[in-house]
């Protein structure tokens, strides 16, 4: 998975943070205090901090838009594939969407 900075259109804009579904799983509290178990690593992380707040940052008065894109690797689960031995062991799929980070005003 990749979360981004991004234009519009959903290209990004400077550094990608990465994460991957391996290694120990993250804990990580809801916002009730619920605990809650994320099962992804975090690779790279390049922003550590934001403003979310339109008009009280000084620096930035614009909204944001953030870019995700998740890749799944999918293996067959079934016999059947070695009947069509040109479909391969599985296949790759990659979506992707571009949204308004909405701030605090």
């Amino acid at each position: 998975m990749r979360i981004f900075k991004s234009n519009t259109n959903g290209d990004p804009l400077g550094p990608v943070n990465v994460y991957v579904r391996a290694g120990t799983p993250v804990s990580c509290p809801l916002a009730d205090g619920t605990p809650a178990t994320l099962p992804y690593h975090r690779l790279s992380h390049t922003y550590d901090t934001r403003c979310a707040i339109l008009a009280g940052c000084g620096t930035s008065t614009t909204v944001d838009t953030i870019g995700v894109q998740m890749t799944y690797d999918y293996d067959w689960k079934t016999p059947l594939h070695t009947l069509m031995p040109m479909a391969g062991p599985g296949y790759t799929m990659t979506k992707a969407n571009a949204m308004r980070m909405e701030p605090i005003l």
